[in-house]
């Protein structure tokens, strides 16, 4: 276990799970678009994450991600609904993770401990 990281919560203010920078690719489908659209998640953590989309997302918005990387078999896919919108000055917005069940939790584990050997 690395505690020297400095994660997203120690910089800014207090989350019951810390983030960890990351610069990760997704696909996020809105429920009123029928094609994917690719995002960059910019710090994740096992309740939710930040991504950078062209069009921020409305507060309370559900969708669906698609998180692919370089340490995993096969992607995470996560449903998630939209906390907070950076617009109109940033293209960012926080996503909640809505967890199914046990093995997505443990996926996103393995996914931040790969991301703490690479920082």
């Amino acid at each position: 276990m690395v505690t020297s990281c400095r994660t997203v919560s120690q910089d800014r203010h207090f989350r019951a799970y810390g983030r960890r920078r990351v610069d990760l690719s997704a696909s996020l489908r809105r429920p009123t678009h029928n094609r994917d659209e690719t995002v960059r998640i910019v710090d994740l953590s096992l309740a939710g994450a930040c991504i950078e989309v062209e069009q921020p997302l409305s507060p309370g918005t559900r969708v669906r991600m698609e998180i692919v990387a370089p340490t995993l078999w096969d992607p995470v896919v996560v449903r998630c609904r939209a906390v907070w919108s950076g617009a109109p000055s940033t293209a960012r917005t926080g996503l909640s993770f809505e967890h199914s069940d046990s093995a997505l939790v443990f996926a996103l584990f393995e996914l931040l401990e790969a991301h703490a050997y690479e920082a």
